[in-house]
């Protein structure tokens, strides 16, 4: 795995850690197997959305990039 690859899943990873506070509790399901599938779509939805952001970020950063290099010109 290349290092940006590696970078990126450190930084997924520390972020949807930060959102396990709101998990739903393991009470709120009939099985183990109801549970683990909760999480799993859970961070699979979480996932999207993080890849979402980030593109969006990355656009909005170039975009303004291309803006401040246009004024300097």
């Amino acid at each position: 795995m290349n290092n940006n690859v590696s970078t990126q899943a450190f930084d997924f990873g520390c972020a949807y850690i930060q959102t396990l506070p709101h998990v739903q509790n393991r009470d709120e399901f009939g099985t183990n197997e109801e549970y683990t599938d909760y999480l799993n779509h859970r961070r699979e939805i979480y996932f999207n959305e993080y890849l979402d952001a980030t593109s969006y970020a990355h656009e909005q950063f170039k975009n303004l990039q291309t803006k401040n290099d246009d004024v300097q010109d």
